[in-house]
């Protein structure tokens, strides 16, 4: 049996109430352009949401290889328009996931979006990733 102590405990540099969590400094927000599809205004509530967290916000769009790509530059051009860059990404095929990794190293982030777009999936992948 596996056991841990608590050795030290660090002073909070930021505080997020929905899910309760402490010293993240970053929050990515995932979401895929199919299966399931993005809707418009679950996507702004969970803008909304990080931007209240006063963190960096970076925003993934997963399942490239399955979208029409005219679907998902309409979609990085919207987003564009509200201010945020998105990376597109396939966790299928990994593409786009070295840039997203580039961009997340060095930071404790939120992964939040909603069920089914991959983000158990990204976590994994980016642990494969990480050299031992």
């Amino acid at each position: 049996q596996r056991s841990a102590n608590v050795t030290e405990v660090h002073a909070r540099t930021s505080a997020i109430r929905e899910p309760p969590l402490a010293n993240c400094n970053h929050v990515l927000l995932m979401f895929s352009v199919v299966q399931p599809t993005i809707e418009e205004a679950q996507l702004v509530r969970f803008l909304v949401t990080a931007e209240a967290s006063g963190l960096p916000v970076t925003l993934a769009l997963n399942k490239a290889d399955l979208a029409d790509a005219d679907e998902l530059n309409a979609w990085k051009e919207r987003v564009a328009g509200w201010g945020y860059g998105a990376f597109g990404l396939s966790l299928a095929t990994g593409e786009g996931v070295d840039s997203l990794a580039e961009r997340l190293r060095g930071r404790y982030s939120l992964v939040a979006g909603p069920s089914g777009v991959g983000k158990s999936s990204l976590i994994n992948a980016l642990k494969c990733a990480q050299p031992p």
